[in-house]
């Protein structure tokens, strides 16, 4: 805490520094706070499913050898979307091993959308938009065409994992917080 924001208080001899009061009232007690719009159940389900799907897609992943390009790269998106922590610097190089790799996207074109990203505000998750859009226009039948499509299935793909992760846990842990209290 710094020295201004310390309150002089003063007595007949001597002159002291105190905290000042906290007006508690503006807080509002855990009682006067809604309740979250999903129930636990809900929360539970949506916990559930997102660990179903997550094993049914690495399973497949990992039991097919032909997988059609677009299921690989919601596949690969959706692993990517779980497994990221810390953002940009991490999903990066990630994406480029998911995409550059297996020849959806020119390395060229990988780098060029990462430029053009990073001039944008906002997270580098954005970035898998470009590259499902990439993806599709590598199809043979796409006639080299960036698709809205593969755009949508990119972006469902990353953002899906991290919402469903984060609404389940939100909507179980108010009542776990009230037990601890």
């Amino acid at each position: 805490m710094s020295q201004s924001s310390l309150v002089p208080k003063s007595t007949s001899d001597v002159t002291t520094l105190t905290h000042p009061v906290v007006d508690q009232t503006l807080r509002p007690s855990s009682d006067e706070i809604p309740p979250h719009a999903i129930s636990v159940k809900l929360g539970i389900a949506i916990i559930i499913t997102f660990f179903v799907v997550f094993t049914a897609l690495m399973t497949a992943r990992g039991a097919l050898h032909t997988i059609p390009t677009l299921v690989s790269l919601f596949n690969n998106m959706f692993l990517a979307g779980t497994i990221i922590f810390g953002g940009g610097p991490v999903v990066i190089p990630l994406l480029r091993d998911y995409v550059v790799e297996p020849g959806w996207v020119s390395s060229r074109d990988f780098l060029l959308g990462l430029a053009i990203i990073q001039t944008m505000p906002g997270p580098n998750f954005k970035f898998a938009v470009y590259l499902g859009a990439m993806t599709v226009a590598r199809s043979p039948s796409s006639h080299s065409i960036p698709s809205v499509n593969g755009a949508i299935l990119a972006s469902l793909g990353i953002f899906t994992p991290g919402l469903w992760i984060l609404v389940g846990f939100q909507s179980i842990w108010r009542p776990l917080r009230k037990r601890g209290r």
